[in-house]
């Protein structure tokens, strides 16, 4: 399904990056908070992502933090994260000119990197006890303050809470320390009960194996994906090569002993099936095995909630590529009864990261599934767009809106398709312009099918001098214009069907010579070709495409 022969819709992976749903290849990465660094040279950028990706709960606290150290009759550092939180494009010139009078305008390099350091220490103490991680490492650093100053009972009890803690989340390294640390505070004593035990057996050894087996694990995943980086999208005889070498040194190992060690096993396996095997049903099967093993185990599945619900989203997301669509349908399903019923308290970030994935994955299977979407369908994905927007970036309502534009497309409900690309147009995003110039094109495909001639002339014109203006259009770009272009201009319909067989050849012969970034993939205009020259619904011939690419 990879190019211009198949749809390209957008899905939002939970891992932190836009791909293509037909090649699970990445579009355009998406900046991760833990990307983020204070010393980044693209501080004033990241210090405005960071910003923008807050929760309100989050920004509050911040600023809450940030009025502990005031000095003098202004808060500086809040005035300038409110005037950074208030701008949707980053823009400098703007701050300056506007807060002129602040003193933080004349150091402003110094006050922005303050003002990164404040968040992130500030956002350290707000999630430390939403944070089971961070509340176990809390506990470890305790215990180790305790031991040093003697108190020898209370660095006990604090390490046995943190092996218990640590345990529970599966952080082998937290639980090696800790099971050393209790060792030391042993050494204290003359206790001489573990003397006769084979030391292979003991606590601190065992915690240490487990350990070393999710970090060998963790290793050969990160060679494989490494492997899939330089030949993923052409693997050939080096690509085999090396991924078969990667899964000699674990079976040289020997079987994975942890549960999350098992679990990257099967990612690994996964990876390979998908990128190098070219097989997205056996890859999908090991996905699936994946998810079984979370299932099994409830309380790996708490601690590990947002690795699992990414999990079903990408899984989802495959099955519907496979074809498996009643596979998908079940996951899908999942994902909708854990944002309704959550097991516990989610967070306002959580629910809308579920949001997300569950408006991206609607929308794949919607169009890849043989059953006509209805308008009850749509209605339900737009208001849960509509909850979740606030919380989004823009770089995720592009994609969002473009999904339920296309869909009101093919369902024929032009006016709301019109209102919901329109919005799309609206949203300022430089990372996203792929989305921009789809949403263009689908405007323009409607405004002809209503025969609305002078206004595709218009919108074509006014493309072509905006484009000018950035990049020039791409090889299936210049396509879909003239295309649209000569139709607007012949009135004879044997002409207009050979214009737009023409065009759909065209189109299909570029998937042979690469497959990748190619906007016209983004809504299949040459399945919206052939379904004119066909005269059938365009979701008929789409679905057919699709089903057939697998």
């Amino acid at each position: 399904m990879n190019g211009v022969g198949s749809t390209a819709v957008f899905v939002v992976s939970c891992r932190g990056s836009i791909t293509n749903a037909s090649s699970g290849s990445p579009l355009h990465p998406l900046l991760k908070i833990s990307d983020i660094s204070p010393m980044s040279r693209q501080s004033s950028n990241d210090l405005h992502t960071l910003i923008r990706a807050l929760t309100q709960a989050e920004k509050r606290y911040v600023k809450l933090y940030l009025r502990r150290h005031v000095l003098g009759n202004e808060n500086q550092s809040e005035v300038l994260f409110d005037a950074i939180a208030a701008q949707e494009v980053y823009d400098e010139p703007s701050i300056r000119a506007r807060h002129a009078g602040s003193g933080f305008v004349k150091r402003l390099s110094e006050a922005k990197r303050e003002l990164m350091s404040s968040i992130l220490k500030a956002m350290r103490m707000f999630h430390a006890e939403a944070d089971r991680e961070r509340e176990a490492w809390s506990l470890y650093f305790d215990a180790d303050f305790l031991r040093d100053r003697g108190l020898r009972d209370l660095a006990i009890k604090k390490v046995e809470e943190t092996i218990n803690l640590g345990e529970s989340i599966n952080d082998h390294a937290l639980v090696a320390k800790a099971r050393q640390m209790r060792r030391r505070i042993s050494e204290m004593d003359d206790d001489i009960s573990e003397i006769e035990e084979n030391p292979l057996e003991s606590p601190a050894v065992l915690a240490a194996s487990a350990l070393k087996d999710h970090v060998f694990y963790e290793t050969l995943s990160r060679r494989m994906r490494s492997v899939v980086a330089r030949y993923g999208q052409t693997p050939g005889p080096e690509a085999k090569r090396l991924a078969e070498l990667i899964l000699s040194h674990a079976t040289s190992y020997g079987e994975p002993r942890t549960i999350d060690s098992r679990v990257v096993w099967l990612r690994i396996l996964s990876i390979k099936s998908f990128y190098i095997d070219a097989d997205i049903n056996t890859s999908v099967n090991y996905d699936l095995e994946r998810l079984r093993l979370f299932e099994r185990d409830p309380r790996f599945k708490k601690e590990r909630f947002n690795a699992y619900t990414a999990l079903l989203h990408s899984t989802a997301v495959r099955l519907i590529s496979a074809h498996r669509l009643s596979e998908s349908r079940e996951l899908i399903a999942v994902l909708h009864e854990l944002r309704s019923n959550p097991p516990f308290r989610m967070t306002p970030y959580d629910r809308t990261s579920l949001g997300e994935s569950i408006l991206t994955v609607e929308a794949l299977y919607h169009l890849n599934s043989p059953d006509k979407v209805t308008e009850a369908n749509i209605a339900e994905l737009e208001t849960l767009y509509d909850e979740v927007e606030p919380a989004m970036s823009s770089s995720l309502r592009l994609p969002n809106l473009f999904n339920l534009g296309f869909l009101r497309t093919l369902r024929g409900d032009y006016k709301d398709a019109l209102r919901l690309l329109n919005r799309c147009l609206e949203v300022r995003d430089t990372q996203r312009r792929d989305a921009h110039y789809a949403a263009r094109m689908l405007r323009i495909i409607i405004h002809h099918t209503l025969d609305h001639t002078s206004v595709v002339e218009s919108l074509i014109r006014s493309d072509r001098r905006a484009r000018a203006k950035t990049e020039p259009l791409r090889e299936d770009e210049e396509i879909f214009y003239s295309t649209l272009s000569r139709l607007s201009t012949s009135p004879n319909p044997p002409r207009r069907r050979a214009i737009l067989r023409e065009a759909a050849d065209k189109l299909d012969a570029l998937t042979g010579r690469s497959g990748q970034g190619y906007t016209t993939a983004l809504f299949d205009f040459a399945s919206w070709c052939r379904s004119v020259v066909e005269r059938r619904p365009w979701c008929d011939v789409l679905s057919e495409r699709l089903a057939s690419s697998v």
